[in-house]
């Protein structure tokens, strides 16, 4: 059997502790009976050491160390936040050592930010990306929808629209990715409760926003509804 490793940010711990119980539940109902906890000191500190990623050989300012990967998108939402992931899963894969481990799709930065880690310290890890689990209606799941209410949670499905009629849009020839990207804001547009924070269509592996799709790209968007922000995405290609 290989070992199996997957991170728990500690911020998300300290709102979502009951999920994390009933997390263990379903894991028992399966025969899964041992969990690694880790101590706080696997969490960096502000003078803690970080991992940065996708760095050429040679000396560079700090600031101008963290490649296009963890900048747009979440990146520039949240300055820095991928350092810490980094670091967290970092210390996390060192100690124990995975075989595979398994991030899921909903989080696409996170997973190209980890793939790139991986690649550049030469971890032994398989990095398996698990697919959206979606509602009835499109919503992806998430830990967050409880915070939604019945109006904010029946207006959430717009994400979802938005990115079906970018996708169709796609399968139907379109390769202008700005027509693209304006397709999932029109339709976004429409929900009065969606407040944007962004809307991309960009390249899969590097997250560069393209004018033309040639090959794999990313559609995601960050969205609040309220004060609950909510993010999904679609992969074409």
């Amino acid at each position: 059997m290989s070992n199996t490793a997957e991170p728990i940010d500690q911020y998300w711990f300290s709102r979502h502790s009951k999920s994390i119980i009933f997390l263990v539940c379903i894991l028992a109902a399966i025969g899964i009976y041992e969990a690694l906890t880790l101590p706080v000191a696997v969490f960096p500190t502000t003078d803690f050491p970080r991992i940065i990623i996708g760095v050429d050989n040679g000396v560079m300012p700090i600031e101008q160390m963290e490649v296009s990967v963890t900048r747009p998108l979440e990146g520039a939402m949240r300055p820095g936040h991928f350092k810490g992931v980094t670091t967290v899963v970092a210390k996390l894969f060192n100690g124990v050592q995975p075989h595979k481990a398994y991030f899921g799709q909903k989080d696409a930065q996170q997973v190209a930010v980890i793939r790139q880690m991986v690649r550049d310290l030469n971890f032994p890890t398989e990095i398996v990306v698990c697919p959206i689990i979606r509602e009835a209606d499109g919503l992806a799941m998430s830990s967050r929808n409880v915070y939604l209410d019945p109006e904010q949670r029946k207006a959430a499905t717009v994400l979802f629209r938005s990115l079906s009629a970018a996708k169709e849009a796609y399968e139907q020839g379109e390769r202008d990715a700005e027509k693209v990207r304006g397709k999932m804001k029109e339709i976004l547009a429409s929900e009065p409760l969606a407040q944007v924070q962004y809307v991309s269509c960009a390249d899969y592996d590097t997250l560069e926003e393209l004018d033309v799709i040639k090959g794999k790209a990313l559609l995601s968007m960050a969205v609040f509804m309220g004060k609950t922000r909510l993010i999904d995405n679609f992969v074409l290609g």
